[in-house]
């Protein structure tokens, strides 16, 4: 984890700024590879389907060889989203930090 970083404003105060734990940032980066991945493939099955049969894929039957990538893509998807809100929860809480007076 990284350090905390410290700011002193104007004021004389020294504002404590405990750092994001990496293991957040690189969980995300982690959800977001994935989930990058996942999406290629379905586009390219997608692709593939149409050229095949002249539409897109519209039904789940249409979807069948490949429903466990989109069950999969849809989880992380949302894994995503709650993770860049604890994220900004975490991000919101240091700037909710002591102010500590300096010496």
């Amino acid at each position: 984890m990284a350090a905390p970083r410290t700011r002193r404003p104007s004021s004389g105060r020294i504002q404590i700024i405990p750092a994001i734990p990496e293991a957040i940032a690189d969980n995300l980066e982690a959800i977001r590879s994935e989930h990058k991945a996942i999406k290629l493939r379905l586009r390219e099955y997608e692709t593939a389907f149409e050229q095949r049969h002249g539409r897109k894929p519209c039904k789940k039957k249409d979807w069948a060889q490949v429903y466990h990538d989109y069950e999969r893509y849809a989880a992380l998807r949302e894994a995503e989203k709650t993770a860049q809100q604890a994220d900004t929860e975490r991000f919101v809480e240091t700037l909710r930090l002591k102010v500590v007076r300096s010496p």
